[in-house]
C-alpha cells in the first residue's frame, strides 16, 4: 500500500486507460496454453498470489509453468491466518513447480552491508514461516502467522532442486 501511495502511475487500477488484470491474465494463460513445450515461470506467483486456489488452477491447467515467490510471501502468510492448512497443502502438493525467489536488488551506489542484512532478514523470515511452526509476527498485515513447517524435501526442491531442474539442467 505504502509503494502505492507514493508511486501512484504503476497502481494499475487506476489508470481505465490500461489493460485490466483479468484480460492480461487471460493472455497469459492462451499464450501458455498455446506453448506447451515453452518452459514458463509465473513470476510472483503468476500474479496470483491472492488464492492459492487460482494458483492450483493455472498449474494444473499448464503443466509447462513452474511459479515463483518473490516478493509475495506476505499475501500467503495472510491466507495461513486464515487456513493454515490449504496453505500448506498448496506447496507440498507443487512442491514440484514452486521456485523461491526474491525481488532483491542490490543496485550500483548502495550500501552493500546494508543489502547483505536485509537481504538476511527476508530469507531468514521467508525460511522461517516455510521451514518451521514458529508464530511469527508480520507486520504488513498485523497478524501472527504459524509457519508452515515443510518437510525436509519439500523445502530442498523449493530452494534449489526445482531451479536447478529449471534452469540448469538439459531435457
Amino acid at each position: 500500500r505504502a509503494y502505492f501511495s507514493a508511486h501512484p502511475e504503476y497502481h494499475m487500477y487506476l489508470h481505465p486507460e490500461m489493460p485490466r488484470y483479468e484480460d492480461l491474465m487471460a493472455r497469459r494463460d492462451t499464450m501458455v496454453s498455446r506453448n506447451p513445450t515453452l518452459k514458463f515461470v509465473g513470476a510472483h506467483m503468476a500474479s496470483l498470489e491472492w488464492s492459492v486456489d487460482e494458483m492450483s488452477k493455472f498449474l494444473d491447467a499448464h503443466p509447462n509453468a513452474v511459479i515463483e515467490t518473490a516478493a509475495r510471501m506476505t499475501q500467503l502468510q495472510y491466507q495461513s491466518v486464515r487456513d493454515r492448512r490449504k496453505v500448506r497443502d498448496f506447496f507440498i502438493k507443487y512442491q514440484d513447480r514452486i521456485l523461491y525467489g526474491t525481488d532483491l536488488t542490490l543496485n550500483p551506489g548502495e550500501d552493500v552491508a546494508a543489502f547483505r542484512q536485509s537481504a538476511h532478514e527476508v530469507w531468514t523470515n521467508d525460511w522461517a514461516y516455510l521451514a518451521t511452526d514458529a508464530m511469527r509476527h508480520v507486520d504488513d498485515i498485523d497478524a501472527d502467522v504459524t509457519g508452515l513447517a515443510l518437510p525436509r524435501s519439500v523445502i530442498d526442491k523449493i530452494y534449489y532442486a526445482n531451479a536447478q531442474r529449471e534452469f540448469f539442467s538439459r531435457r
